[in-house]
């Protein structure tokens, strides 16, 4: 399988804290071809936001490219993303000590889908998204952590865990297969929240007509804020391609 990869980034003007961090990468090493596309949000009701999503993509850039360098002629797609899903546990419990130790409160979202020739895991913690789009349908493939509470008379939603927060996390997975040309898409709630699954089902046809992954998402993204979002708006986006 190859891939067609790329994401884009937009900081709002609200909520300063709550800074979007996010990456797509893709190498071919010893028979296997692989994709990883991470998104992370930082939780803006937290004063460091920023620190964990920052710490997060930093920590799996490091992950992947080093396993993009390592022998892989042994592995196969369950060692890989057994090994992706406890580096999930590990900075968390990084990010947790290390605001300990600096006294200050942080927080962050992930989402995220690594692919291992046509096998794919998607991994959540939050309310980041990642989607699956199959010719003109769109399937939400992570569930979001979110609990409603009443303050004042007021339902409202908020995150029920976080990374970077509390050493205690639950990932939850998803496992399947993918064909000639499925895409993935991973996003923050600052680009689903006005973006109708109607119209993330058409994000191929505006791949397959502008060829270019980046300059989709900051235009899917500019409509967005069109609509009147204030908050981070971060989209990556993956297409998988018969060799």
């Amino acid at each position: 399988m190859n891939f067609i990869h790329g994401c884009y980034s937009d900081i709002g003007n609200t909520r300063p804290n709550n800074e979007d961090s996010i990456l797509s990468y893709a190498f071919e090493k010893d028979g296997l071809s692989v994709c990883v596309g991470i998104i992370c949000d930082g939780i803006g009701g937290l004063a460091n936001g920023e620190f964990a999503s920052r710490k997060m993509t930093a920590y799996f850039m490091n992950w992947i490219v080093s396993l993009s360098t390592t022998d892989l002629s042994q592995r196969d797609f369950q060692s890989i993303t057994m090994e992706f899903k406890e580096q999930l546990h590990t900075i968390n419990g990084i990010i947790c000590k290390e605001a300990a130790l600096n006294s200050i409160q942080t927080g962050t979202t992930v989402s995220g889908v690594i692919i291992v020739n046509d096998d794919f895991m998607t991994v959540n913690v939050g309310d980041s998204r990642v989607y699956k789009v199959v010719k003109k349908s769109v399937t939400q493939l992570t569930s979001d952590d979110v609990q409603m509470q009443n303050r004042n008379g007021i339902e409202r939603s908020v995150l029920s865990q976080c990374i970077g927060y509390d050493g205690n996390i639950f990932i939850s997975t998803v496992i399947g297969k993918v064909e000639h040309n499925d895409a993935f898409i991973f996003c923050s709630d600052g680009f689903y929240k006005l973006m109708k699954d109607k119209e993330i089902a058409k994000t191929l046809f505006w791949l397959n007509k502008k060829k270019n992954v980046s300059l989709v998402c900051s235009s899917l993204i500019e409509k967005i804020k069109s609509r009147g979002e204030r908050d981070n708006i971060s989209l990556g986006i993956i297409k998988c391609i018969n060799k």
